[in-house]
């Protein structure tokens, strides 16, 4: 049986496409296993109808071996852990890889999705908390290695400039600090921190520029990402007679138009709402 009649037997049961490993997108194996699980039922039907068992005959071993992993619910459950204990992870990769300024926010993601990640993994090995795992302590390590790498001074400063983070008792801890009126206490948890620098941060104005700027950050490269290929498209070998500057202001001109496009009651709705990040979905 060839590839060809496979993919005929899979069709005939599945109205989804099986989806492969990309080396050029994050967290595709989770994408994979993702939509493994939804076509699942289809696939058991694949491997109990009367066409499998015609066909198998091709190579009975590999047959067999796909038939036992498709109806094995230990197979499948071990799908569904693996999903489980990787969302949270998937989720902040989601959540950082966009234009969107979360650069003070890294730090309580990666503190959220460890402890997370932590609770999943002792449910799944019926351990109480504070008990010991040499699978979590595993990818324990993994994640902690991962953020030290990508851990910069930025981060720190970013998040040291959160309100949100700010005590009752250090904005007290001496009398005439700024920020321990109650206006700017209470609004910690209410107001955005670019918002409540705008707000609060009047009496230091070489602090509050800084923050402001630092706020408004994204954390990672995907915003430039668009910039480039922007500019890949506006100075190609076909149209490499613009000067570099022009490509530039281009590039710029093009940028701000989209983001003024967002501000549009129409950027939202119709059949060309978020036109600019349809890719990234």
């Amino acid at each position: 049986m060839n590839h060809s009649m496979r993919l005929t037997m899979f069709n005939d049961h599945s109205k989804l496409k099986l989806l492969t490993i990309a080396d050029t997108r994050f967290a595709s194996t989770i994408v994979m296993l993702k939509r493994f699980k939804e076509i699942k039922q289809a696939l058991q039907q694949m491997v109990i109808s009367e066409i499998w068992d015609m066909y198998k005959e091709d190579d009975v071993e590999k047959a067999r071996t796909v038939k036992e992993k498709l109806l094995n619910d230990l197979f499948l459950l071990d799908i569904d852990y693996i999903l489980d204990f990787t969302a949270p992870i998937n989720e902040m990769l989601r959540m950082t890889d966009t234009d969107t300024p979360c650069l003070h926010l890294v730090y309580e993601w990666w503190d959220s999705i460890i402890e997370k990640v932590k609770i999943v993994i002792f449910r799944k090995e019926q351990r109480q908390l504070h008990d010991a795992s040499r699978f979590f302590n595993v990818v324990h390590g993994i994640l902690v290695d991962r953020w030290t790498k990508s851990n910069t001074p930025l981060h720190c400063l970013a998040h040291s400039l959160n309100p949100m983070y700010y005590s009752k008792q250090w904005l007290q801890e001496v009398p005439g600090r700024d920020f321990g009126e109650s206006d700017s206490m209470n609004d910690r948890g209410f107001l955005s921190p670019d918002i409540w620098w705008g707000i609060h941060g009047s009496s230091i104005k070489t602090l509050q520029a800084i923050t402001l700027n630092l706020l408004g950050q994204p954390c990672s490269s995907s915003c430039c990402k668009r910039n480039w290929s922007t500019y890949n498209f506006i100075h190609s070998m076909r149209r490499n007679k613009k000067a570099p500057q022009r490509a530039e202001d281009l590039v710029f001109v093009h940028t701000n138009l989209r983001l003024l496009s967002r501000r549009t009651p129409t950027y939202n709705k119709g059949v060309s709402q978020l036109w600019d990040i349809g890719r990234d979905g």
